[in-house]
């Protein structure tokens, strides 16, 4: 993980601004700084979610699909 990155971003969004100065270095003590290739899923519907994603840089796409019904029964 690059610490200076997470610190640059703590110290200069305004997200993180009502943090206090504990609050930030948990935060930055458990930050992790991951890099995503293009069409990389990072969460499924009904994936449990444990994480919060902040994006540093690039684009996300966001796409429900739905799922294919059979025609049995009719």
């Amino acid at each position: 993980m690059d610490t200076k990155i997470v610190l640059s971003t703590l110290e200069t969004s305004p997200l993180f601004a009502v943090l206090s100065a504990e609050e930030r270095i948990l935060l930055q003590e458990n930050a992790v700084i991951n890099a995503y290739s293009k069409h990389q899923v990072l969460y499924k519907p009904g994936q449990a979610a444990n994480r919060v994603y902040f994006l540093l840089k690039g684009i996300v796409k966001i796409a429900v699909h739905a799922e294919k019904k059979t025609l049995s029964n009719m």
